[in-house]
């Protein structure tokens, strides 16, 4: 059994390696989208609020003045279309023959909208697969939707959008963590995605895909129990880090990670902080079991 670990590390937002390995893929034609890759936009479009206003503080990057005036209008339009259910529109070109060729130059583009703040984006559902497997990650994702908004904002200009959302996706690229445990005899694997997101309160994501399962997310259940230790406490930040994969004498594998909680006690009116461990259990078939929180 081999097993690797893929571990980069950063401070902020998402992650942008959700094409998992061993993903199983779909696609849908018109609508707001049901498959991998597109749950993956939609999850994405919903964290552009705190990416954008992220970049926004990050000297790192370099924005330019003029950057940082089009990252402001384009927080504006997230804001006012994350609650529409036409904000992102899955399109198959196949079915829509030329519907995403703008130009001599630009056939068979992967997304398209226009020059007018409630404008959809439409995506070519196309280009979202490759032999049912997902062809785009989430940096990439990302990139694709800066760019599209930047439009919606009024900026025609193609190369001054690439520019700027590869700033920002340099930026969301801080800190992500992707772990791997597999069996290249047997082609199984586990991958658990660690998202996190600073000074927000649901703050972290933990997604699991592993052999026999479909592909979830832990962090409502995680939210569901109360991570702090007393009533006149609630959580005001939290971060998921060092994760790891372990494994018993029976071949049963664990993957294991500090939750790190800042729990602001109303009675002091101070922040507590505390670490407690995240456990996810899966048997030696590499099926997930349950998880716990010590």
């Amino acid at each position: 059994m081999k097993k690797i670990l893929i571990l980069s590390v950063m401070l902020f937002v998402f992650n942008p390696l959700i094409n998992f390995a061993k993903a199983r893929g779909g696609g849908t034609v018109v609508g707001n989208g049901a498959g991998k890759v597109e749950n993956n936009f939609q999850f994405v479009y919903q964290s552009l609020g705190s990416i954008l206003t992220g970049s926004l503080t990050d000297s790192s990057i370099e924005l330019t003045k003029k950057e940082i005036d089009v990252i402001r209008l384009m927080l504006r339009v997230v804001y006012e279309n994350k609650n529409k259910s036409d904000r992102l529109v899955f399109v198959s070109e196949s079915t829509n023959p030329g519907f995403f060729n703008t130009g001599v130059y630009e056939q068979h583009r992967i997304a398209k909208t226009f020059l007018r703040t409630n404008a959809p984006i439409y995506i070519n559902t196309d280009l979202l697969y490759v032999n049912h497997q997902p062809a785009l990650d989430t940096d990439q994702i990302l990139r694709i939707l800066v760019h599209e908004i930047g439009h919606q904002v009024g900026v025609a200009d193609h190369a001054v959008l690439d520019i700027l959302s590869a700033k920002i996706s340099m930026f969301t690229r801080k800190e992500t963590s992707s772990h791997v445990y597999e069996d290249e005899s047997s082609s199984k694997a586990i991958v658990v995605d660690l998202i996190n997101m600073k000074k927000y309160f649901k703050n972290f994501r933990v997604l699991v895909s592993s052999q026999g399962n479909e592909d979830f997310e832990l962090t409502d259940k995680l939210f569901d129990r109360f991570l702090c230790k007393s009533d006149s406490e609630y959580l005001d930040g939290s971060q998921v880090t060092n994760g790891h994969f372990e494994v018993s004498e029976n071949g049963d594998i664990r993957f294991k990670a500090w939750l790190k909680l800042d729990c602001h006690d109303t009675n002091i009116e101070s922040v507590i902080k505390y670490t407690r461990t995240l456990i996810i259990n899966f048997d030696n078939q590499y099926n997930y079991q349950n998880f716990e929180v010590k």
